[in-house]
């Protein structure tokens, strides 16, 4: 999948099918890009050169922070018809500085264990924004709070699926246990859910904005053994 910034351009100069990267040699070059739905936004063909790229950019639909497109490209090479397509997720450039990255290291877990596409932080800059409405002022001086409140808001929607599937790979005792175990998931989404309700007031000086409980932590019985 491609990521691209609304309005950036999407520059294709070469083209990587299967294992292998091609690169037009002769012919016509024609791109086509449509939405998922099969609005054309883009449908051109380019007589080749030796110095053959495109760069275009796309506009989003209204009141959309992301959108997926379908790109497709068809040219020759080595004397054959070459076909490449790719999914672009058309994105809209927002104040967001927190990476992917940054919230599985909050988590305190691996790559395996949860995968950076995984995390996104443009649902949870919706979901805030959504929440805070007209008080939501983005400036110098709440920039870095707003970026917390999406880390701790991804952080949050990530958690019960990680207890669903964290490696039991710290071994104390001969007794396998998880960083995020049953036992001390609660209290870790307690403190997370503190800091982002705290936050979530700092932005709400009339105090309007009830606590959010993102998360429920359900306890499990074990049918053999009732524990």
């Amino acid at each position: 999948m491609l990521r691209l910034t609304e309005n950036t351009p999407l520059i294709l100069t070469e083209f990587l099918i299967g294992d292998t990267v091609r690169v037009p040699e002769v012919g016509n070059v024609t791109i086509a890009v449509n939405t998922i739905s099969g609005v054309e936004l883009l449908n051109q063909t380019t007589p080749f050169d030796s110095d053959f790229s495109y760069q275009g950019g796309f506009a989003l639909g209204e009141g959309l922070a992301a959108q997926f497109l379908k790109l497709k490209v068809s040219f020759q090479s080595e004397g054959i018809s070459r076909y490449y397509s790719e999914t672009i997720r058309l994105e809209k450039d927002l104040p967001i500085f927190v990476t992917p990255e940054q919230v599985r290291n909050f988590l305190g877990v691996s790559d395996r264990e949860l995968e950076l596409e995984e995390i996104d932080l443009y649902a949870s800059y919706i979901s805030v924004a959504e929440i805070l409405g007209d008080l939501l002022v983005i400036d110098d001086n709440t920039v870095a709070d707003f970026n917390n409140l999406i880390m701790y808001h991804a952080a949050l929607v990530n958690c019960f699926s990680l207890e669903l599937r964290l490696l039991k790979s710290t071994a104390i005792d001969d007794v396998k246990k998880t960083r995020l175990s049953k036992g001390n998931l609660k209290p870790f989404i307690e403190e997370i859910s503190s800091k982002y309700n705290t936050l979530l007031a700092k932005f709400d000086p009339e105090q309007e904005i009830e606590p959010t409980q993102l998360v429920e932590v359900v306890a499990r019985t074990d049918l053999f053994t009732g524990a």
